[in-house]
């Protein structure tokens, strides 16, 4: 029997994630959105990256909305989903 991947629903639109994850860490929507690799703004950027991904958005959705590469936002979540699996996986042993 052929199975039909699931499709990712979008509950919330970017600017709307990038909004309340700006409020809650007290930090400008556009410095998260800016190149810079300051420590503490790459790690609510990255947040915002799991909650945006978490919501069903598009990873070339996402890059185009921060202006960085697509590469770049895989393996932000492709390292984030390891480490979540790794941690469920450990949690169950």
């Amino acid at each position: 029997e052929k199975q039909t991947p699931t499709r990712r629903v979008k509950q919330e639109f970017l600017t709307d994630i990038l909004k309340r994850v700006a409020q809650e860490k007290q930090i400008p929507t556009q410095l998260i959105q800016s190149a810079s690799r300051l420590r503490s703004v790459v790690a609510v950027r990255r947040e915002f990256i799991f909650q945006a991904h978490d919501a069903g958005h598009k990873i070339s959705d996402m890059a185009r909305f921060l202006g960085c590469s697509t590469a770049l936002l895989s393996k932000i979540v492709g390292d984030h989903g390891n480490k979540v699996n790794a941690l469920v996986s450990h949690e169950l042993k």
